[in-house]
């Protein structure tokens, strides 16, 4: 896959809530979509992506979705 607008030491940042569920879960109120961590991975490899570092952002009140932010490269042949 071809990346033609990212240099050879560019990065892509990519932060979203995660569920903690199987499945991905449909928020109805603002028609959004919330994917388990297995489905994001499984989606960077599709793309030709690697995780070069991650991380979850702290700070959030108890209850809320995990957030977690991962810088990517892609998987250069």
């Amino acid at each position: 896959m071809g990346m033609d607008g990212l240099t050879t030491e560019g990065v892509i940042v990519f932060k979203d809530n995660l569920s903690a569920q199987e499945e991905s879960e449909f928020d109805s109120e603002d028609n959004s979509w919330t994917r388990p961590e297995k489905l994001v991975l499984e989606i960077f490899e599709e793309a030709g992506l690697r995780i070069i570092a991650e991380n979850v952002q702290t700070g959030f009140p108890s209850g809320m979705y995990k957030v977690k932010m991962f810088a990517l490269k892609p998987i250069r042949e």
